[in-house]
């Protein structure tokens, strides 16, 4: 968002407050723009899960209403989570909204279709939520078998455009999680696993 703004943007963020890693991310995302988009304005407003059952979602309705044509920029909701960006872009694209850029994080399949396709969707990052799974269980048994914990609350992310979201997506329609090739966590893990 800030690398397309020259510094300057509009950046509305739709905060789901139920879960703690939604709060951190937009708290990380405020602090990035902060640093690195210092023109620009963050409004921000809440957004509860349950509205994803429901048409619109209600809360996205609602911004698109006090804000007409021309006066949203950027929207990213949940923390940023792709969950909740894909009701939402689908809503702005039925209501021919196509002033609005969304950023979304975790790489569905859904956000990543609407990237390569061209539509309002401009990124998403993904999460390496396979990584994370091996990388707890090679703590568990480091610690089951009384080694020292490593530092695994850092995880590597993958920033995802219309430049490279072809391979992502064809990860996604064969069902299986990316990774970038340049990071390959099963290999490490298996052979630090074959020693003693």
């Amino acid at each position: 968002m800030a690398a397309n703004h020259d510094g300057a943007g509009q950046v509305n963020l739709l905060v789901d407050h139920a879960f703690p890693i939604n709060v951190e991310r937009a708290e990380g995302l405020v602090s990035g723009l902060e640093k690195y988009c210092s023109g620009c304005s963050v409004e921000e407003g809440s957004f509860a899960t349950v509205e994803l059952t429901k048409p619109g979602p209600p809360s996205f309705n609602a911004l698109l209403s006090s804000h007409p044509t021309g006066e949203l920029e950027w929207v990213t909701a949940g923390g940023p989570s792709d969950t909740y960006i894909e009701p939402m872009f689908k809503t702005a694209e039925q209501q021919g909204r196509e002033e609005i850029k969304f950023f979304g994080a975790d790489a569905e399949p859904a956000v990543l279709q609407n990237i390569s396709e061209g539509g309002l969707t401009q990124a998403t990052l993904y999460s390496p939520f396979p990584y994370a799974t091996w990388a707890a269980v090679d703590e568990v048994v480091r610690q089951a078998a009384g080694l020292k914990p490593w530092k695994a609350d850092e995880l590597p992310t993958g920033y995802i455009t219309p430049e490279n979201v072809a391979e992502p997506l064809k990860a996604a329609d064969n069902s299986e999680p990316w990774a970038p090739k340049s990071f390959n966590f099963k290999a490490m893990f298996e052979e630090l696993w074959s020693g003693s």
